[in-house]
């Protein structure tokens, strides 16, 4: 192993981390008045969209768009987030961002706007996502002890699910108030917001020393492929992982396809509701993350919000009205913080500080590889096949229809029934898999509790061996 070691560049004493508290409480709160600019025009544009298109398919198409790119993208994102300055790839990623958004307020307000600009400006914007993620991420943990991970995870996920609930109503206002394009100027706004702190603010920024400091780096190639060798011999956290993906799919579905099954059924007061329910849920999770920071074994608390996934998304599916379908989504809202906060939680405590963005990118590579097939399938599925099944007459009409309705709507609650019961045997068979119940005994921790960093080697040569020890 290298003689190489990463410098905590954030000695532990009360003026320093109370400095770097603050420094990340504003990032957090730019990150958050961007998060709901961009909210506030997503709500807009997909209304738009599945207005001119009326089809689940080219819906999800935009959501497919949005993240196939982050995936490919993901595994150099981590590496330049490890070599970079973090806040400075920030900078130039929120940069684009705006560009992004500014495109699409042009061709808006020209008439001009298309469903195809909306698949290009998916596809810009996701690669820009996975730059700016794992900077964010490796910042974050910079900046705050370990101990307080979970409790970081939560804030971050009580500001998403105050922008869930406050953005769709919010949006609604607006809507009645000013044209579509007016929203996305407001997204443009909330951009100069987040680039104006991250030019204030300044990070930690671990850097090498030793023998290796002088030598030169490997290849990006063979950095971005570290962070998927480290994740690969630890088979604990690599099982966890694939359970992550597995049951990824049933929120990931549930919620891209919550706008076409709540206008073939209502309005958009209505969908704007039920958004907020699902605000309401991810808010309440996010306080509890926050708060209590989840379970001593992050593994009760994955699970745990395993079960409350999938009875949630076959609650959203049984009930054929608004009201019905908001209880479901509040609680696939819930448990979506709970488990995000508990799995970042353990993998981060449980890796050296200077591999955090290449294992970060890893880890939402593969968490995320199952939902562009998923959303590929569901949207045809729904419109050519589920749909047609439970519609008067189909099918299945006779025998489905005395249980869950029949009509518009009522295919694609049959999806969500289905993706609950895969989530819950999912959730049992994991729950029973020592590999997975004690992946966090396996391994020792990386970063001290007390610290934000601890001497550990960075970057792991290209051809270096990766114990679970090390």
């Amino acid at each position: 192993m290298s003689e190489e070691r990463i410098v905590d560049p954030t000695p532990v004493d009360g003026g320093s981390a109370g400095r770097n508290f603050r420094t990340f409480l504003l990032m957090w709160f730019g990150g958050t008045v961007s998060a709901m600019g961009s909210a506030l025009a997503g709500f807009v544009i997909g209304v738009w969209a599945f207005q001119q298109t009326g089809s689940a398919t080219l819906y999800s198409l935009i959501a497919v768009a949005g993240i196939v790119p982050a995936l490919l993208v993901a595994p150099f994102a981590g590496a330049l987030a490890d070599r970079w300055d973090r806040r400075v790839m920030m900078v130039w990623s929120t940069a684009a961002a705006m560009c992004v958004t500014a495109a699409t307020a042009t061709l808006m307000l020209t008439g001009r706007l298309e469903i195809w600009h909306l698949y290009v400006a998916s596809l810009v914007a996701s690669v820009v996502g996975a730059l700016v993620r794992p900077a964010s991420m490796a910042i974050s943990t910079s900046l705050i002890p370990p101990e307080h991970f979970g409790r970081a995870s939560g804030l971050t996920q009580f500001g998403g699910a105050s922008i869930r609930i406050l953005a769709p109503m919010l949006a609604g206002i607006l809507l009645a108030r000013m044209e579509a394009s007016g929203v996305l100027l407001l997204d443009l706004a909330s951009f100069v917001v987040v680039l104006a702190i991250l030019l204030a603010v300044r990070v930690p920024q671990p850097h090498r020393t030793g023998a290796a400091a002088s030598a030169p780096r490997p290849s990006l190639l063979s950095d971005a492929a570290t962070g998927w060798r480290y994740v690969r011999e630890r088979p604990g956290i690599l099982g966890l992982l694939v359970y992550f993906s597995a049951i990824g799919v049933a929120p990931t579905v549930s919620m891209i396809l919550l706008t076409p099954l709540i206008l073939r059924i209502a309005d958009t007061v209505a969908l704007g509701m039920v958004m907020s329910v699902a605000g309401v849920g991810s808010l309440v999770g996010g306080l509890l993350m926050s708060t209590w920071g989840g379970p001593k074994r992050r593994f009760h608390g994955i699970v745990g919000a395993g079960v409350i996934l999938g009875i949630s998304v076959i609650v959203a599916g049984v009930r054929g009205d608004p009201a019905g379908i908001a209880a479901g989504v509040f609680g696939i809202a819930l448990g979506g913080p709970l488990m995000t906060g508990c799995f970042n939680a353990l993998w981060q405590v449980k890796t050296p500080l200077a591999l955090h963005g290449r294992v970060f990118a890893t880890i939402t590579m593969i968490a995320e590889s199952s939902m562009p097939l998923a959303l590929l399938a569901a949207g045809p599925a729904t419109d050519y096949l589920l749909e047609p099944l439970m519609a008067p007459g189909g099918a299945l009409a006779n025998v489905l229809g005395p249980y869950l309705g029949v009509g518009p709507g009522r295919g694609i609650g049959l999806l969500y029934i289905g993706l609950g019961v895969f989530v819950l045997i999912a959730t049992a068979v994991a729950s029973r898999l020592p590999r997975l119940r004690y992946a966090e005994d396996e391994l020792d921790d990386a970063v001290a509790p007390g610290r934000t960093a601890k001497a550990a080697p960075a970057p792991v040569p290209a051809d270096a061996e990766l114990s679970p020890s090390t």
